[in-house]
């Protein structure tokens, strides 16, 4: 696989927080991306790329984060 486009639907939502941001961190991680990877965030809270981002990257310092990864 070249590339991939993946839209997450409910990208500020509990589901994505717990499963889905540490799926694709471990895939990451087991290097089972493509080297070109999109990935398109909707939800229902309106943020600006920078703010999703940091939303984000909150998570993943967050302690639950690294328990549900495991």
């Amino acid at each position: 696989m070249d590339t991939m486009t993946y839209v997450l639907f409910g990208a500020t939502g509990d589901l994505a927080k717990i499963k889905i941001f540490p799926a694709f961190y471990n895939l990451f991680l087991e290097q089972k991306l493509p080297d070109s990877i999109s990935i398109i965030g909707a939800g229902r809270d309106n943020m600006s790329d920078s703010a999703f981002q940091h939303y984000v990257e909150e998570h993943f310092q967050d302690a639950q984060f690294w328990t549900a990864a495991a």
